[in-house]
Parts: structure tokens; C-alpha cells; sequence
């Protein structure tokens, strides 16, 4: 839900989120973690969430 907000922050608008009830094999909850990612391999994002979404946000105006 992070990213929705930052989202709904950009534009100015809520979003009208809808909450279905889950259905079988849905994940109630996701995490993530690049600790062994960043051991492997080395990386580490450099991006937040907020920065990533106003670089690439684009909506229609009919949308807004």
C-alpha cells in the first residue's frame, strides 16, 4: 500500500481502494528484503519509492 500512497500523494487525489475478500492461493501479505541480493551481488537501490514513482508518473488528465 506504500506505493498507492506515495500515488495518491503525487496527485493530489485518493484512490478508491476496493477490498475484496481473498480468495484461495491470494497472499495476505508480502514483505521485501534484498539482504541476500545486496550480498550476492553487491547491489543496494539507490531510488526510493517516492523518487521512482514521480520520475516515471504519467496520467491521463481524464483520469485526474
Amino acid at each position: 500500500m506504500r506505493f498507492v500512497e506515495v500515488l495518491e500523494h503525487e496527485l493530489g487525489i485518493e484512490a478508491e481502494k476496493r477490498y475484496p475478500p481473498l480468495q484461495t492461493g491470494d497472499v495476505p501479505e508480502t514483505h521485501l528484503a534484498i539482504t541476500d541480493l545486496a550480498r550476492d551481488t553487491g547491489y543496494r537501490p539507490q531510488v526510493s519509492v517516492e523518487e521512482g514513482s514521480c520520475s516515471c508518473l504519467w496520467v491521463p488528465l481524464s483520469l485526474v
